[in-house]
């Protein structure tokens, strides 16, 4: 038989094997679920392994700016565009 509330030990065990995965590659937890989840529901689902914390530095690297954006802190000051020399603010 199955102990009550049982069910919720695999999901904290994937919890704390992607902190400790972050930690191992260098990564700030918080920092990182944060921008995860905000970019995951606009990421394709055949490139979800480029999310994970192995790859995440890369894939960060590598975004477009509408990407980062998205990924950006709604709190922290969009910083401006600057296109052919002239600045506009995004």
């Amino acid at each position: 038989m199955r102990e009550a509330g049982s069910g919720a030990r695999p999901a904290t065990g994937r919890r704390r094997s992607r902190i400790a995965s972050c930690a191992l590659h260098g990564i700030e937890p918080q920092e990182y679920l944060e921008e995860i989840l905000r970019l995951a529901p606009h990421w394709s689902t055949k490139r979800m392994l480029e999310l994970s914390p192995k790859h995440w530095a890369a894939t960060r690297a590598a975004l477009p700016a509408e990407q980062r954006e998205i990924i950006r802190r709604p709190w922290e000051e969009s910083k401006p565009v600057v296109e052919a020399g002239v600045e506009s603010a995004a």
